[in-house]
């Protein structure tokens, strides 16, 4: 598959840069984690030099406040058969930043399974990397089994770059639809997403099923400030 070195690991309020691979090992006791990771050339030895799943993510830290990756960590994160849930709960984490790419199926399961496993999450802040269409996504969004729980306390979420595609519009309706104490969902739009369809999708999102009556939709145009 793919070479990996961590550009930057940010932990409690410190740096650290790699020039290498990094294994995370005695974590516990990490509140805020942001990791950044370069993909470089294809490699043939990618299960020895493979960074960390998704499972072994939320046990080594298993007291992590805040998280913030990266797209092509999350694409790493992947390589595991993505369950709906994992099977250690992140029952700290109530920040979570995330660059994912809504055409890829990994990346897009894994954050709801991230998202099902964090009981007490408050704020998920997504900005889209390079969308794309994917089927293989939309049928896994709209599907109703996809999402079998509440997200019983997000508050907030914020969407930057949003690029208005099927995937993306299904991932926000299904937080909306299953978020009971959000107040605030801001999407700020990519810079060549017309007025237009900028209006649309926010007439799409105002109406979603099931929403909370109390949730303030904000869909900005990409000449407009957050």
């Amino acid at each position: 598959m793919y070479q990996f070195c961590v550009d930057f690991l940010y932990v409690d309020a410190k740096f650290y840069c790699f020039r290498n691979g990094l294994w995370l090992e005695n974590f516990p006791n990490v509140k805020v984690l942001c990791i950044v990771i370069f993909i470089g050339e294809e490699s043939a030895n990618y299960e020895q030099e493979r960074f960390i799943t998704w499972s072994r993510l939320l046990f080594v830290c298993s007291n992590l406040r805040g998280l913030a990756l990266s797209n092509s960590c999350i694409g790493l994160l992947g390589a595991e058969n993505i369950p709906k849930r994992f099977p250690f709960k992140a029952y700290h984490l109530e920040d979570v930043n995330l660059r994912v790419e809504f055409g890829d199926i990994d990346q897009v399961s894994g954050v709801l399974s991230l998202i099902r496993s964090s009981p007490n999450l408050r704020s998920l802040e997504i900005d889209v990397f390079s969308s794309g269409s994917s089927v293989e996504v939309t049928n896994y969004l709209a599907d109703r089994n996809c999402v079998d729980q509440q997200f019983e306390r997000l508050e907030y979420v914020e969407v930057t770059e949003f690029q208005g595609t099927t995937s993306e519009l299904i991932f926000l309706q299904l937080i909306l639809a299953n978020s009971p104490s959000l107040s605030k969902m801001i999407v700020g739009s990519y810079d060549e997403l017309d007025v237009g369809k900028v209006r649309c999708d926010y007439e799409l999102l105002r109406l979603s099923p099931n929403a909370s009556p109390r949730v303030e939709i904000i869909v900005i145009p990409y000449d407009r400030d957050m």
